[in-house]
């Protein structure tokens, strides 16, 4: 069986900072000279820095005849690896952590469907100027006519059923439409009429943010949604926690959404919004604290180091801290906000552990058994007369629980045309493996690399 990544030499390096991976079509062949794109989401403290890195510029890389990619000397952190424009493929990405070497990218066919309609007021004549967009990003928006016609090109793939179209025009609310694609194939042509309804009243809505200890909360992000509509409004608080959306439609319901992390709570509430009440004085308190201490450790209890997990508070929509072991698996957290904690990554290896409730004052200390090591899985995938088979879907999941502490995890990956694949920082433990191949049914199995080896051979149903 061929192995897919790096040469061993770096496989067995488990803290070096590179990103490999494969771009494959969906029947598992190789695609070469595909750019590939790497942007940090997310970078973890140096060692001996106790705030994040600096964001740096994108990195660029492209693939080697066999398919295989690599972005080596990374700063430690989490990425958005993506693909550049290839002919006759839609884009994929995938969020990784640097060290991971199964990050595969699977590029479906595209194709081109158009979508065609007219655009009507809510008083039956035709409007000009629409912009009419996919709410997929990457595609390109046409206008409507001055008989409100327009003709939408749409890349579909095999996979496409529906697509999401917008319509937007000043004075008008927006519509969203789903048209429903019967047969994925280049050419069709999907008919969708629309009716926009011209907003009545508009109205500024200001509002200001506090603390409940009385001091004004500076670059918060407040966000507003009409309901039952799919745009949003945004904004940031000044320097005196004051925001303003110049320019609002009056006479409906919304949600008013203020983030608070790392040392408030979020502010999420239901608001009408008038001509006569539209300025919202908002007030959110702040977190208790307590202390959280312990170690990150594998389900053998052997010490994970130099590792990188975001503490949120399960109220919260963003992270109150990022969490870092140190070279002994050890971490603290000295102001931990009071209630149910998740820590967790936000990337491939997704790894996530809950059911930790710390009370305000109290100094916990507790394992974090993380599903991470030197493990690897080298699969082979066989279709059912024992050929080699690609599948576009292979997931690997694992879960562990402990004094009411649950943690969990999940790979993803794909195989290529010989039906290979990898996962690799494997912990140990049972793990549970789901292969998805087109044109046959799901196969589930259960391994332990460390008791069943890491080779592994899968047979399609």
């Amino acid at each position: 069986m061929n192995n897919a990544g790096p040469p061993e030499q770096e496989r067995t390096d488990i803290s070096a900072k590179m990103i490999a991976g494969r771009v494959l079509t969906q029947d598992g062949a190789a695609l070469a000279n595909v750019r590939i794109f790497a942007t940090a989401s997310r970078l973890f403290p140096a060692d001996g820095q106790s705030g994040p890195a600096t964001i740096p510029e994108r990195y660029e890389s492209s693939t080697d005849p066999t398919g295989n990619y690599v972005f080596r000397n990374l700063p430690d952190g989490e990425y958005t690896v993506r693909t550049g424009a290839y002919p006759g493929y839609k884009s994929s990405w995938i969020t990784v952590r640097a060290g991971v070497r199964y990050a595969d990218l699977v590029l479906e066919e595209q194709r081109t469907a158009h979508i065609r309609g007219q655009v009507l007021s809510d008083e039956g004549y035709p409007l000009e100027g629409v912009v009419v967009l996919p709410v997929l990003l990457g595609q390109g928006s046409v206008n409507t006519d001055g008989n409100g016609r327009y003709r939408l090109p749409v890349a579909i793939s095999e996979s496409t059923r529906s697509a999401m179209v917008r319509f937007q025009l000043p004075g008008f609310n927006e519509e969203t439409v789903q048209v429903s694609i019967a047969q994925s194939q280049s050419g069709q042509e999907v008919s969708a009429d629309v009716v926009m309804t011209a907003v009545r009243e508009w109205t500024a809505v200001t509002g200001t943010v506090t603390s409940s200890e009385g001091s004004v909360l500076s670059d918060r992000q407040i966000r507003l949604w009409p309901i039952g509509h799919n745009r949003t409004y945004s904004a940031v608080t000044d320097g005196e926690g004051r925001f303003l959306f110049p320019a609002v439609e009056a006479g409906q319901n919304y949600r008013l959404q203020v983030t608070g992390a790392p040392h408030h709570q979020d502010h999420d509430a239901r608001v009408r919004i008038t001509v006569d009440d539209s300025n919202f004085p908002i007030i959110v308190d702040p977190y208790e604290f307590g202390k959280v201490s312990g170690q990150m450790v594998n389900r053998d209890g052997v010490p994970v180091p130099n590792f990188h997990l975001s503490l949120r508070h399960s109220g919260a929509s963003s992270p109150a801290a990022i969490v870092s072991s140190d070279p002994s698996g050890n971490f603290l957290v000295d102001t931990a906000p009071a209630g149910e904690l998740i820590f967790a990554s936000e990337s491939t290896p997704s790894i996530l552990v809950r059911g930790i409730k710390l009370r305000q004052g109290d100094a916990l200390d507790v394992p974090l058994v993380l599903d991470w090591g030197s493990h690897e899985i080298r699969g082979l995938v066989l279709d059912r007369y024992g050929n080699p088979a690609p599948a576009s879907k292979i997931v690997l999941k694992w879960s562990h629980e402990q004094d009411g502490i649950r943690s969990s995890s999940t790979r993803r990956t794909a195989a290529d045309a010989q039906g290979n694949f990898l996962f690799s920082q494997i912990g140990p433990g049972a793990h549970r493996l789901e292969v998805h191949a087109p044109g046959y049914r799901a196969v589930t199995l259960d391994h332990d690399p460390g008791r069943d080896g890491y080779e592994l051979l899968v047979r399609l149903n």
